[in-house]
């Protein structure tokens, strides 16, 4: 199972980054932790995965603000 929080700065229209937790379940509803093995993960006392994204792209300068991307290369 998993859950994806946007995180915003101000009032900006897309986000700056995502915030993805998550957990495995057994086949009678226990939790299984899940590690991948990034420093990013952090493990909460409940059994769930917390790690934080940065919502950037190598390819387009986002602008945060109004809800657009320009392509960095043509």
């Amino acid at each position: 199972d998993y859950k994806v929080t946007p995180i915003y700065a101000g009032n900006e229209l897309i986000p700056r980054q995502v915030r993805l937790e998550y957990v495995g379940l057994s086949a009678s509803g226990e939790l299984i932790s899940i590690v991948l093995g990034s420093e990013k993960e952090v493990s909460t006392d409940s059994g769930t995965t917390n790690v934080t994204l940065d919502n950037a792209s190598p390819y387009a300068d986002i602008d945060y603000l109004t809800g657009t991307a320009t392509p960095k290369f043509k």
